[in-house]
């Protein structure tokens, strides 16, 4: 069975870890997940700056990774005032910020074709995060 990157679980927002292979050549691991297309150049255009900040909210929100620590300052999520990064707190941000980061309508029906078509394995080797209307300058 094929190892899983924590980057394409969206388990991790680590995009400086490197590795060199045996022709000494350093790469961002991130490169070995993630296959850029954008814009399409030569060298193609490798600055993960708008997929980390992606990544950096889904780790953000994901209810396993809490960590029961106090938050800088309370939180209030659908009248509910969150003090602790909780498990529910996470959920609530979730629920709270996801229309910033996806585009929804596109995100349901990418899950319920894929579920539809038993073709859940399709969710992560032939999703192509993309990212359109941001203030990153490129």
């Amino acid at each position: 069975m094929e190892e899983r990157s924590d980057l394409v679980l969206w388990k991790s927002d680590d995009y400086s870890s490197t590795t060199t292979d045996e022709n000494n050549v350093t790469t961002y691991n991130w490169l070995n997940d993630f296959e850029t297309r954008y814009p399409d150049t030569d060298p193609p255009y490798e600055d993960p700056a708008q997929l980390q900040e992606f990544s950096t909210w889904m780790v953000s929100v994901d209810p396993g990774q809490a960590t029961n620590a106090a938050l800088p300052q309370p939180v209030v999520y659908n009248d509910v005032t969150y003090t602790s990064d909780t498990a529910n707190y996470r959920k609530a941000k979730f629920r709270a910020e996801l229309s910033r980061y996806v585009e929804v309508d596109s995100a349901l029906f990418f899950y319920l074709f894929t579920e539809l078509f038993l073709m859940a394995d399709n969710r992560a080797k032939n999703m192509f995060p993309s990212f359109i209307g941001t203030q990153i300058d490129l």
